[in-house]
């Protein structure tokens, strides 16, 4: 699964946005952590399809690159799936590039990363509204 979002903003606020504390939250959720700091368990409420998710951070390229491998609580880590965060600057901003694909392809896995996927579109528009926020100290303008 592959998805694309533009930002019009800088690459290191739209880092900011992917792994401060705050900026966790605007767009995983409440509650989420996701530190960016390779072998960190991330814990994830995701708000967006309601199942919890834990894992782990595999690479951490500030501002440019984040990767980690999550999966549903309580399930074992076999119905996981790779996700890499790529950040590409543009000369108007940051696209965003989100790859998810299964660890292990099973029946369980797949349907678990179909949720997932479906979801990164809400997950992208909060990340979107979290950049453009005056809590990053300027309100940016967001282009439609």
């Amino acid at each position: 699964m592959d998805h694309s979002t533009f930002l019009p903003a800088e690459p290191s606020d739209v880092w900011e946005v992917l792994t401060s504390p705050d900026g966790v939250e605007s767009w995983l959720g409440e509650g989420s952590d996701l530190p960016a700091i390779e072998g960190a368990p991330l814990d994830v409420a995701d708000v967006e399809t309601g199942i919890r998710r834990v894992g782990r951070v595999e690479t951490v390229e500030p501002g440019r690159r984040l990767g980690f491998v999550w999966w549903p609580e309580g399930r074992a880590d076999s119905d996981a799936s790779r996700v890499e965060l790529v950040l590409i600057p543009d000369a108007d901003g940051t696209r965003l590039d989100v790859i998810e694909l299964p660890v292990v392809a099973s029946g369980v896995a797949t349907a678990s990363l179909q949720a997932s996927n479906s979801a990164w579109t809400w997950r992208s528009a909060a990340v979107e509204m979290a950049v453009s926020a005056p809590v990053l100290g300027r309100g940016l303008t967001l282009v439609c």
